[in-house]
């Protein structure tokens, strides 16, 4: 019987390590996923890094000193508002006067005086 004993307590630690190597199974997979997912997030980070550092570039375009938004700036100011507002102010002059008359001989043929 010690021999059967023996046996039966071998099978006995043999199915203990059975679960315990089941359970390092599935802590490996665990960590294979996880590690799966850090490297997705690594990639992201690296992508994310290069889509910033992309739009900083662009920001550059525009905002530094010799970018679209100071050219803009230089012509806004070159440009003659005193010097426009005359015009606006001449051409509205002649023109609403003008589409007034316009009305009034509309309205006259329309009336059929």
């Amino acid at each position: 019987m010690p021999e059967e004993t023996r046996l039966s307590s071998i099978e006995k630690k043999l199915d203990e390590h059975g679960e315990i190597l089941a359970n390092i199974q599935k802590a490996l997979a665990t960590i294979a996923v996880q590690d799966e997912r850090i490297n997705q997030v690594r990639r992201d980070a690296a992508d994310n890094k290069h889509k910033i550092e992309g739009l900083e570039k662009k920001i550059e375009l525009l905002e530094g000193p010799e970018g679209y938004l100071a050219g803009i700036k230089q012509f806004q100011a070159s440009c003659p508002r005193r010097q426009m507002k005359w015009v606006w102010g001449v051409i509205l002059s002649i023109n609403v006067p003008l589409a007034i008359l316009m009305i009034g001989i509309g309205i006259r043929l329309m009336a059929g005086v």
